[in-house]
């Protein structure tokens, strides 16, 4: 499996999952999507290996 690093963060996760295992209500699944696009377009993740910034 290949790991990246989450943003600045330094945490390792798994290109695969992202942390996504944490979501607590799956069914809030827009919440999650906003969530995750505010992070990307601040470039806190990386897709593909490829950063925003």
């Amino acid at each position: 499996m290949k790991y990246t690093v989450l943003g600045r963060s330094g945490i390792s996760v798994s290109r695969i999952s992202m942390g996504t295992h944490h979501l607590n209500d799956p069914a809030d699944m827009d919440k999650h999507v906003q969530n995750f696009l505010y992070a990307y377009k601040k470039g806190n993740i990386s897709v593909q290996g490829v950063q925003t910034r």
